[in-house]
């Protein structure tokens, strides 16, 4: 796979779209099973079209598929947005912007997959909730900003 270099809307597009394909039961609950299947299956090839082929009009198909159902494109919107904040909010060689005030919403706590390579990231959206396994690799995901047990004792 060749490296992409995507647009911050881009970007903030796979990232929202990867955490939808996480929380996919819990948004499409009141949909049929096989019909919510289908349209996993139409997603997730949609996203692997889009990594492997480096092609954004994959995600742009994804996320109008997505749109007919409005709590899961509300949801997607939302993680989308927030994604482009907190990429547009980077400045120069990936420090972020000390900007005056406050620069956007109240951050929700943010749990990525430890295994390199993976782009799945879940957003606590209530309090309480316990993070799933990552859907790829079924290990626990890690809160961003958190060191693991025994990172230190590796450095020395």
């Amino acid at each position: 796979m060749e490296s992409t270099d995507w647009t911050f809307v881009e970007e903030s597009l796979l990232e929202a779209l990867h955490s939808l394909v996480g929380v996919w039961d819990a948004l499409f609950d009141a949909l049929p099973s096989q019909e919510r299947d289908r349209l996993r299956e139409e997603i997730v090839a949609l996203l692997a079209e889009a990594e492997e082929e480096g092609d954004a009009l994959a995600l742009v198909r994804a996320r109008q598929r997505l749109q007919p159902y409005e709590e899961a494109y509300s949801w997607l919107e939302e993680v989308r947005e927030r994604a482009l904040h907190d990429t547009k909010a980077k400045g120069p060689g990936g420090m972020d912007a000390f900007l005056p005030g406050d620069p956007g919403p109240m951050e929700r706590p943010c749990y990525r997959c430890p295994q390199p390579g993976c782009h799945y990231v879940w957003y606590q959206r209530v309090a309480g909730v316990r993070p799933p396994n990552c859907p790829v690799h079924r290990c626990p995901l890690e809160r961003e900003g958190e060191e693991r047990e025994g990172d230190d004792a590796r450095q020395v």
